[in-house]
């Protein structure tokens, strides 16, 4: 499925005169532009900034964290 996704943009991108996707990260960028709401990166951005511990072991709170962290593509500071 993936190979047939991948070869109809091919040719559409080609079709319109856009310059071909050689690199991993202009894929992702494409696919973020076109699959993924305007608001989706705020919105991680706010629940890691209300995420609390609350009755969460301090283990579940930190993968929460992390899970959160990685969605939201915010890397920590060492």
């Amino acid at each position: 499925m993936c190979l047939i996704v991948t070869t109809t943009w091919r040719r559409k991108r080609r079709r319109n005169g856009e310059r071909p996707i050689h690199m991993w990260e202009d894929m992702k960028s494409i696919m973020r532009r076109r699959f993924v709401p305007i608001h989706y990166r705020r919105d991680l951005h706010k629940k890691l900034q209300i995420l609390t511990q609350g009755s969460m072991s301090v283990e579940d709170y930190y993968k929460e964290m992390e899970i959160a962290m990685t969605r939201a593509n915010v890397k920590e500071k060492r």
